[in-house]
């Protein structure tokens, strides 16, 4: 069964070559840069840009503008997989005191206890709890803890959605931060909606990428790699995850 495996990678590895598949898949330059990634912020909240021909290659609602921008960045920041931001609901949220930081620093938390790369062994079956953690950005762009705020205040003061009364749990511990419609606040998107919205902006600053949704895991990996930043500081697998302010 193994060699087979293997002939059959270098079959495919040959067919590859001859239909002349671009190289650059998978390579150094699969991926966005942090200048990208400012741009694609930047073009979510101005609702769109036009493309040369009178074309809106990001068009939409501000709701999904903004709630694309907030999945990109908790992507990116927290180096999450598509279905950690689906699934994450505002129970799973909560902000910790940096005292060694500053003052008024506070740290964005996301709880997991299930996906595709927690295993049932470490917790995997929802009986341990797993962090994923990020830091006010300092471009606002690129903040991530903005892009949140951004977000419920556009829900609850905007498009009148009634916000949850936090006095009673079963009120919002089933709300998602990212639901695909207001009005079924329960219900999370869906993968395609979600990596319509994402393809959508990241072809918008001509980013080339392999991926679509797991773009921001791969790009930020790299942009790690590239800043020297420690691998203990970046692992996204363990039971508790930061990245430093420069990633978010």
């Amino acid at each position: 069964m193994k060699a087979l495996i293997e002939r059959l990678k270098i079959d495919w590895a040959g067919e590859k070559r001859r239909m002349f598949e671009d190289r650059a898949i998978n390579g150094l330059n699969d991926g966005y840069t942090i200048e990208q990634a400012g741009r694609l912020c930047a073009l979510l909240l101005r609702g769109g840009i036009d493309d040369g021909d009178g074309r809106q290659r990001v068009t939409g609602a501000d709701l999904n503008l903004l709630r694309t921008r907030l999945d990109f960045l908790m992507l990116h920041a927290m180096m999450l997989r598509g279905e950690s931001t689906r699934k994450a609901e505002l129970a799973d949220l909560c902000s910790v005191l940096l005292p060694d930081e500053s003052s008024e620093c506070l740290g964005l938390v996301l709880r997991t206890n299930a996906g595709k790369t927690i295993p049932l062994a470490v917790g995997g079956n929802l009986r341990m709890q797993h962090y994923h953690a990020a830091l006010r950005h300092r471009d606002p762009v690129l903040c991530p803890v903005g892009a949140l705020a951004h977000w419920l205040v556009l829900r609850w003061e905007i498009c009148g959605e009634t916000p949850p009364d936090f006095r009673r749990r079963p009120s919002w511990y089933t709300t998602k931060v990212l639901p695909g419609k207001l009005s079924l606040a329960q219900k999370e998107i869906s993968d395609d909606t979600q990596r319509t919205w994402l393809v959508s902006a990241l072809e918008a600053v001509a980013v080339d990428s392999s991926k679509a949704v797991h773009a921001m895991r791969q790009s930020v990996a790299r942009l790690a790699d590239m800043w020297e930043v420690p691998a203990d500081q970046v692992s996204s697998c363990g039971p508790a995850t930061t990245l430093p302010t420069g990633l978010g």
